[in-house]
Formats: structure tokens, C-alpha cells, sequence
């Protein structure tokens, strides 16, 4: 399976998943133009998506999914709550799916988990040929079915939206701060670095999402993580908004997945721990991490 990052953060995200020649594009933050310049800067032999997977319904997650289903007629899924921000014009080419129950589009598998946000959101974890990657931005909090959802995958996609001293002292007015570090909002460092030291034997790599361009910086989500990773061999990575990242996923060993099949009770409990810590957020005033476009993100 392979999975291309084409852009992350509040300016518009987009990721495409790949396997037995079938596509799927996971939101629609930017548009079937910008889509098919950017594969076309990365060697990709294809512009047309199978389907497109909407995660919720904020302006730089969605905001070209009524384009997809209806210029383009690319099968649409999303959930009740973000159809009724894209108000498509027909049903023709949109789908429903529910956060509780796994569904399949041609050759993969996905499983959505609910996540915390000011709007319905979704985790999600996309599988085909004995792979699997999960994805999980746009969340105040992480719960821990989310360590369930990741084990068994190569590869992990996670928010670590802000730095909690530059979004204190940043540029957003105090009510956008509290959304961005509320238990609504984005995931900080600290918090991502919490979900990292956690992560399943079979994570590989691990990838930095939806960065703040005022509140974090690169280098310092990296460190931050690094940290958490300091024990384990996986490959750190931070996408920048319009970075190009690929990832060639190989299905893993069958004493490797049989090892990996379960959840580390007390991996788990850590995770609850230290995400409900109030450690993990500044004293002032909690914080999410990235604002966006019209609806945030």
C-alpha cells in the first residue's frame, strides 16, 4: 500500500491511499486542480481519486468535497453531521458512513474512530493487503480507543498542532486560544509526544500533522517527539503544510501481526493518564492548536 501526504495543516489537507491500482483521497482541503498538479509533481500516474473519505466538516477538510461528488462525480463518504456542512446537491455520488461501524471501498478497509473536536470528527485507520495506516487530526483529546486503532499499523499519521508557550504568547485572540487547547480543539506536543511514548511495536514510522504555522514550529515538534521516541527505532517525520511526503507500506510478518494483534493494557492506561493530566496543558488557559480557513481546522 501507499500513502502520499499532499498537504497538511490549516491551509488544506489531503492524503491519498493506494493499493491494487485502486485510489482513495482522505478530505478535500484542496481542490481537483491543486490535487492533480501536486501528483503530477510526484511522478503519480494518475489526477482521478477512486472515492474521497471526509473527515468533518471544517472549511480545510471539506471544503472541495461537494466538487469532488458532484463536478467530478467521485463517490463521496461522510458522516450525517459533515453532510449537513457540504450540503451536497445530490446523492448521486455521496455515501454515509457512521463513526462506530467499519466500512470497505474496493480493495481497503477502513475503521473510523470518534474523536474529540468542536465538530463531529473521525479518526481513521485505512488497511488493504495486510497494511495499515492511521491517520488522526483535529483532536482537544485522545481516547483510548485510538492506541486499538493503531495497533497493527506501519504507519502513523499525528496531530501536533502547537507549542503550548508560542500559542500563549501568539497572535490569536484569547477565546480562539482556548478553542485551539481546549479538550475541543487540536492536540499539543506535549499531548502528541504522550500518544507517541504509547505507540504500538508495529508503528514504523510516525508522522507530525496539521502544524501550526503561528503557534509550533517544525523543529520543536520534533524534538518534542523524539523525546517520547528515544527508546524505539520508528522514523520521525513533520509534514509542512505543502510538503510531498510517500510512504511504500510492506505487509508485515505473520509472527509479526500475531504479536502485535492486541492492545498493551498498560499502554493504554498511560495514555489515559497522561492525556487526562492537566500537566499536558498551559495553567492559563487550555489551548487547541490550528484555527483555518473559514470554519477552522
Amino acid at each position: 500500500m501507499r500513502v502520499r501526504i499532499l498537504a497538511s495543516g490549516s491551509g488544506g489537507n489531503l492524503s491519498l491511499y493506494e493499493s491494487d491500482g485502486f485510489v482513495i483521497l482522505v478530505d478535500a482541503g484542496v481542490d481537483p486542480g491543486g490535487l492533480a498538479s501536486r501528483l503530477r509533481s510526484v511522478g503519480a500516474e494518475y489526477t482521478r481519486p477512486d472515492a474521497l473519505v471526509v473527515t468533518h466538516g471544517h472549511a480545510d477538510h471539506c471544503a472541495h468535497a461537494r466538487e469532488y461528488a458532484e463536478s467530478a462525480g467521485i463517490p463521496t463518504y461522510m458522516t450525517d453531521s459533515t453532510a449537513k456542512v457540504v450540503k451536497p446537491n445530490s446523492a448521486r455520488h455521496v455515501f454515509r458512513y457512521t463513526a462506530r461501524e467499519p466500512f470497505a471501498i474496493g480493495p481497503f478497509e477502513i475503521r473510523p474512530c470518534a474523536v474529540a473536536h468542536d465538530v463531529p470528527q473521525v479518526a481513521l485507520r485505512i488497511e488493504s493487503d495486510g497494511c495499515a495506516a492511521v491517520i488522526a487530526t483535529d483532536l482537544g483529546e485522545v481516547p483510548p480507543e485510538l492506541h486499538g486503532l493503531l495497533v497493527g499499523a506501519q504507519l502513523a499519521m499525528i496531530e501536533s498542532n502547537h507549542d503550548l508557550h508560542m500559542l500563549e504568547v501568539g497572535p490569536y485572540p484569547r477565546f480562539l486560544k482556548r478553542r485551539v487547547g481546549g479538550p475541543r480543539g487540536h492536540l499539543s506536543n506535549i499531548q502528541c509526544a504522550a500518544l507517541l511514548r504509547a505507540l504500538p511495536a508495529s508503528v514504523e514510522t510516525a508522522v507530525l500533522m496539521h502544524l501550526s504555522e503561528k503557534n509550533n514550529r517544525p523543529e520543536i515538534a520534533l524534538e518534542c517527539a523524539a523525546e517520547a521516541l528515544s527508546d524505539r527505532p520508528t522514523t520521525l517525520l513533520a509534514a509542512k503544510q505543502y510538503d510531498k511526503l510517500v510512504f511504500d507500506l510492506k505487509p508485515r510478518a505473520r509472527d509479526e501481526v500475531a504479536s502485535a494483534s492486541e492492545p498493551d493494557p498498560a499502554k493504554v492506561d498511560a495514555i489515559a493518564r497522561a492525556l487526562a493530566a492537566p500537566s499536558g496543558r498551559a495553567k492559563s488557559a487550555p489551548l487547541p492548536g490550528q484555527l483555518a480557513l473559514k470554519l477552522g481546522g
